[in-house]
Formats: structure tokens, sequence, C-alpha cells
């Protein structure tokens, strides 16, 4: 359930430019067994997602990277 995730999880927005936003699934949240963490780092100026950086607990790290992001028309 992605609102049960959000709810449970430990969500961190770093200082400064608020250019990224941490999510981390609580241990008791049946997610993390798998993942560990999210990254969603922002253009700064639109908001924009730029990259999803993803630890899963197994250690191993996904980046996906997006290129030339668009907003869809209002």
């Amino acid at each position: 359930d992605p609102d049960a995730i959000i709810k449970d999880a430990k969500i961190s927005v770093p200082r400064g430019a608020g250019s990224q936003f941490d999510l981390n699934p609580s241990r008791s949240h049946p997610a993390h067994a798998t993942i560990d963490h999210l990254r969603v780092r922002l253009d700064p100026d639109t908001g924009v997602i730029l990259e999803l950086e993803l630890l899963l607990t197994a250690g191993d790290r996904i980046i996906l990277a997006l290129t030339d992001p668009q907003r869809p028309p209002v």
C-alpha cells in the first residue's frame, strides 16, 4: 500500500535549497525487508524529479536519472 509506506516512513528534507528528500521505511513496515532508503533529487528551481536513488537492504544501489524531464500539461 503506497500510502502506508509514506505514513510509516521517516521523511527528511535537508536544509538549504530543498533539492532532495529522503524516505526511510520504518523497521516495522514490510517494505523495509527490501527497501532501506529512497532519495529523490529535485530541480531546485522547478521541483521536477531529476533522480531517484534506491538503496536495498541487500546492499544494492539503483540510480535512475531522468533526462529532459517535462511537466505534464495543465
